[in-house]
């Protein structure tokens, strides 16, 4: 089962980096520094999925068999597709319930989403 893997489990930590850069940068941007909320979002998920890159391919995925460059940019096309999501979930529940609620919903969503397409497509494993 997924849950119990090793990879999944290095995965995980990874994201528990990204999602502590998340919310810090976020908070930054959005309660520090003023900036709406999408761009807040934007700017604070792109961040964590940056460092999530270079830490999966060293780390969780470092038995890819995909070349670095084709990989950098798959990688950042899911992530994009997973960056909308989150926006998307951010977006629409931010004027439901808090703003931190809303973004740990996207974050979750979006945990599960990259997940699977960096395993399945981005660092395939040899």
């Amino acid at each position: 089962m997924v849950f119990f893997s090793s990879r999944f489990s290095k995965f995980l930590i990874v994201a528990v980096a990204g999602t502590t850069i998340d919310f810090s940068t976020f908070y930054i941007f959005h309660w520090w520094l003023l900036l709406p909320l999408v761009p807040s979002n934007i700017l604070s998920v792109s961040l964590a999925i940056t460092n999530a890159f270079f830490c999966n391919r060293a780390w969780t995925f470092a038995d890819s068999t995909r070349k670095s460059k084709l990989r950098f940019f798959q990688y950042f096309y899911y992530s994009s597709i997973g960056l909308l999501i989150n926006t998307m979930i951010v977006w629409t529940f931010a004027d439901i319930v808090p703003v931190y609620f809303a973004k740990t919903v996207a974050i979750a969503v979006m945990l599960l989403f990259n997940y699977n397409a960096n395993k399945h497509f981005v660092f395939r494993v040899k």
